[in-house]
């Protein structure tokens, strides 16, 4: 009697949303614990009593409940903006590292984030460039700072997959080098730009050049970074399916009927579109796509559909918790920029999933 391969068992749905529900109460936690920290000091009765002053109208507020309502307005906004910068970086990182089968990819590696920020920076120095586009009624608004910064990190992917792609096959090197390098010529393209621009710009240049939320942000930056937050999103966990045959190769993946240049095209496009609508208003943060994908997948195992949800919310939550860093952590009576705070975590990270990689890739 012919003996029959049994089917692999469907894995529990427990596996899952284990992952999911982890990342999504750390994110939580961080969000909770967020409106307290600051230059002022809130108790629990005066972040509830902000937060219900914030529902209501400024009419008829005394001084001090003005004065309250405007702090807790600040910090909401700046966590909004840093758990949408977070989610954002997170997902772009993951959904590159899942096309590219690479776990030192990343929008900082690939040089996506410095090349967003010179898009962002012409449109400063050269104040001409900007202004503000309105579609489907005022439905969705965008500015030429955000279409500036799309098309200089567009144009970085471009260049950078054209550099891997000379010998006619993608190489994973030489993409990193690539990355690496226009990296630094946008590094040096930001410093030309912020030398000729005027001295009244020079601050503003300087925080979005590190990469800071500690700055009065307005709920119009929120507003034309959620739509399309929300559009980038849906388009790359939509593909996240798509992902896992991707993952055993190229040639396994077109086998199943996956186009699969067209569908890294798409998160490329998606993922450059992501990253340059939060750095086009907070700045180059780096790092971020790498640390939290890669201890997500400590958990989250191989699924990229787990994988870029968990990586969405906790990069949010990791973003928020850095700032809550960075507002507590003075330094001559000044904050210390977001940024800075990951490029400090991002750096040895890097390094250790660098060696991890070698040893794995090395000769027996």
């Amino acid at each position: 009697m012919k003996q029959t391969t049994p089917l692999p068992q469907r894995p529990k749905r427990r596996r899952f949303l284990m992952p999911v529900v982890v990342f999504s109460l750390f994110t939580l936690l961080i969000l909770a614990v967020a409106p307290f920290l600051g230059s002022h000091d809130m108790n629990a009765g005066r972040v509830w009593r902000g937060m219900g002053l914030l529902l209501g109208s400024e009419a008829g507020l005394s001084n001090e409940d003005l004065l309250l309502r405007q702090i807790m307005e600040l910090r909401v906004i700046r966590i909004s903006l840093g758990l949408l910068t977070g989610a954002a970086l997170g997902l772009a990182g993951a959904s590159l590292q899942a096309v590219l089968r690479n776990p030192l990819v990343a929008p900082s590696t690939l040089g996506v984030t410095a090349a967003a920020a010179v898009g962002a920076f012409c449109v400063i120095v050269f104040p001409g460039l900007y202004f503000q586009i309105t579609l489907f009624n005022g439905l969705l608004r965008f500015t030429t700072l955000q279409v500036a910064s799309f098309g200089t990190a567009l144009l970085d992917i471009v260049l950078i997959f054209f550099l891997a792609r000379l010998t006619g096959r993608l190489n994973l090197v030489t993409l990193l080098l690539a990355g690496i390098t226009l990296s630094l010529i946008c590094a040096g393209l930001l410093m030309f730009l912020r030398h000729i621009a005027p001295f009244e710009k020079q601050e503003a240049l300087a925080r979005l050049m590190i990469g800071s939320l500690n700055t009065p942000y307005h709920r119009r930056d929120l507003l034309s970074i959620v739509p399309v937050f929300l559009i980038c999103t849906a388009a790359l966990l939509r593909e996240a399916h798509r992902m896992n045959p991707v993952a055993l190769g190229d040639e396994y993946a077109e086998g199943r009927g996956i186009p699969v240049q067209r569908m890294q095209t798409s998160v490329f496009v998606f993922s450059s579109l992501l990253t340059s609508s939060v750095v086009a208003t907070v700045g180059p943060i780096g790092f971020v796509g790498l640390i939290v994908p890669h201890f997500v997948r400590r958990l989250a195992g191989v699924d990229q559909r787990v994988i870029l949800f968990s990586a969405t919310m906790a990069g949010g939550g990791f973003m928020v918790a850095c700032d809550c860093l960075a507002r507590v952590l003075f330094i001559n009576g000044v904050q210390t920029p977001v940024g800075v705070i990951t490029a400090l975590l991002g750096g040895p990270v890097f390094l250790m999933v660098l060696l991890k990689t070698q040893r794995r890739e090395a000769p027996l």
